[in-house]
């Protein structure tokens, strides 16, 4: 195999030797015969020169021949080219292959034998052959399944990515969640402030309910500041599904879980609602539903058209946190009170909160208060209130007029009867005229007031 490959190595390079001398002579046979035909023409042009010539130097006595004699030989070149030509064709038949014993043909047959030569080795050296191929695949293939830390897929960048969550991702999420907790606190912070800004703005209030405790012990009055959760269970569900395996699945169950984790927060305690916001997230971490603590993936958790960072925004931004300011009675909120204690309650704030020394005009303060309720209740503030500032009561109570010492009193009536024609009469309590309408109206007239009167117990008792 080797020779013959050897020798058709070196009938190719004879061949491609003949095929460069054969274009050699052609462009050389080219140029003999572009050459010959300049001389010709030159030779031509020199003949009619002469003959022009010819009869001027006669009359001189001069020959044209001796003096201008050019010899050409064209058989030379001629020769060279029949030469040439014959040459070139002869370089044409080594490379016919249809002649016997040309090169073309010499090429022709040795390739013939290099294929069967090729065809008859042994089936171990083709295997082989065949190994080294393959190896050479392999090896690349290999090359790029190992790659490098920085190529993605590669076993090097996965072992790198192992490595990182061996040894460094549970510090660094150590860090980033002290890190949220510390921007959490600074939060809660911040609401804190506005908190103490809403106490600074109802100081007045609590001033009052500090000067009048003793006044106010059969109506404890108490200002609530603190922190309230709103709708957070609704938000909440909003991106988790019930239908989720996980501490929230069941909508009763979830609400219910939801409730206990609010319920166990004080609201007071800043690292309390930051503490609930963590608990949160350990529900969603994992399945705390009979004790099991299994581990959950947060987003198979998560309704359709949700995202992790959307529901870690919502539990971590605490919006839901919002500063609550409240009034109570006897433990109860202002929302939850009568409308007679709410009335009573507010009239009382009013009348002290308000620092403005304007008169202040009241509408049927009395309202919904029984008379006990009145005497013991508004006389007091409202007597208090009037060292101050004018008070103008509109009242169909006469006796509130009465125990809170009214300095006048104008009494109105209306004659329906005639026009709707308004008719009045004032005065001080004092007043004979004044103090007959007082009792004519408030105790029935005074024979009335005297019979009940008489059957009162006596004070002492």
């Amino acid at each position: 195999v080797c020779f013959c490959s050897l020798h058709l190595t070196l009938l190719i390079v004879f061949c491609m030797f003949k095929i460069s001398q054969d274009n050699f002579k052609v462009k050389t046979i080219q140029d003999l015969k572009a050459s010959k035909e300049r001389i010709d023409r030159l030779t031509l042009q020199i003949e009619a020169v002469k003959q022009e010539l010819r009869l001027l130097y006669e009359k001189n006595n001069l020959n044209i021949d001796s003096v201008l004699n050019v010899t050409y030989t064209p058989d030379l070149i001629s020769s060279k080219l029949k030469e040439l030509s014959e040459r070139v064709d002869e370089i044409d038949n080594h490379l016919n292959e249809d002649k016997s014993g040309s090169l073309r043909k010499q090429y022709l047959l040795e390739s013939e034998k290099l294929n069967l030569a090729k065809q008859k080795l042994s089936a171990p050296e083709l295997e082989y052959q065949k190994y080294l191929k393959e190896k050479l695949e392999w090896e690349k293939l290999l090359e790029d399944i190992t790659g490098t830390p920085e190529k993605e897929g590669s076993i090097k960048y996965l072992q790198s990515r192992i490595d990182y969550i061996e040894h460094n991702l549970n510090k660094e999420l150590s860090q980033k969640i002290e890190k949220r907790e510390d921007l959490v606190k600074d939060l809660m912070q911040k609401k804190h402030q506005v908190l103490e800004t809403y106490e600074n703005l109802f100081a007045p209030v609590v001033k009052f309910i500090e000067d009048y405790h003793e006044e106010l012990k059969d109506y404890p009055i108490e200002f609530d500041s603190t922190f309230s959760l709103r709708n957070f269970g609704d938000r909440f569900f909003d991106f988790v599904s019930q239908q989720a395996s996980g501490s929230y699945y069941g909508k009763e169950q979830g609400q219910a879980r939801i409730k206990s984790n609010i319920d166990s927060v004080d609201m007071s305690d800043i690292l309390s609602i930051v503490a609930f916001a963590n608990l949160i997230n350990s529900d969603l971490l994992y399945d705390k539903r009979d004790d099991n603590n299994d581990f959950r993936s947060v987003e198979n958790q998560l309704k359709k058209g949700h995202t992790q960072q959307e529901l870690y925004d919502f539990i971590y931004c605490m919006d839901y946190v919002h500063p609550f300011f409240q009034l109570k009675m006897n433990g109860k909120p202002l929302s939850s009170l009568s409308p007679g204690e709410r009335g009573a309650l507010l009239l009382l704030l009013y009348l002290f909160i308000d620092m403005d020394d304007k008169p202040l005009i009241i509408d049927q303060p009395e309202e919904n208060l029984d008379n006990e309720s009145v005497y013991r209740y508004l006389v007091h503030f409202i007597k208090a209130a009037k060292r101050k500032r004018q008070i103008i009561m509109v009242t169909h109570n006469p006796n509130l007029a009465v125990v809170c010492d009214a300095d006048q009193i104008i009494q109105m009536k209306i004659d329906k009867l005639h026009g709707n024609e308004v008719s009045f009469v004032s005065g001080a309590i004092e007043n004979p005229i004044m103090n007959k309408i007082i009792v004519d109206i408030l105790e029935g007239t005074y024979p009335a007031f005297h019979n009940r009167d008489c059957k009162y117990f006596d004070k002492t008792i």
